[in-house]
């Protein structure tokens, strides 16, 4: 029932929910929105006990730009983060600074816009113990 569903709209850089209230958090495609994906990253490693991050990722240069430029384009969003968009090993290097160790990973290949390869990851993380 969608209706049962309340949107609850937080000003990016404070949630509005207490520490480890849930199981899990969900980062869906936000991270390479953002000015400095460490802010909205270590919200929701507060309020969740593990954390699923489904990130765009590029493997070239050039896939890189086209991946910018699509996003931008295919979002309407007029300005975007360029360094917000990271490689596979790059993002691996930004959870493993914040704390977490990644335990399993998921690869997809997808095509849009005239058939430019979209790569999507989902890495499933949990924080590494001190």
């Amino acid at each position: 029932m969608v209706g049962a569903i309340k949107p609850i709209i937080y000003d990016g850089k404070r949630l509005p929910f207490s520490d480890k209230l849930f199981d899990t958090s969900l980062l869906l495609m936000v991270l390479h929105h953002t000015p400095d994906p460490k802010v909205v990253f270590l919200e929701a490693a507060r309020v969740g006990r593990e954390l699923v991050v489904i990130e765009t990722v590029y493997r070239r240069f050039f896939d890189k730009v086209l991946t910018v430029f699509f996003d931008s384009l295919g979002n309407l969003q007029p300005r975007f983060y360029w360094n917000s968009y990271y490689r596979d090993e790059d993002w691996r290097s930004f959870f493993e600074s914040m704390g977490y160790k990644i335990e399993a990973t998921q690869y997809h290949n997808d095509h849009q816009f005239l058939f430019i390869p979209q790569l999507h990851n989902v890495y499933y993380l949990r924080k590494r113990k001190q």
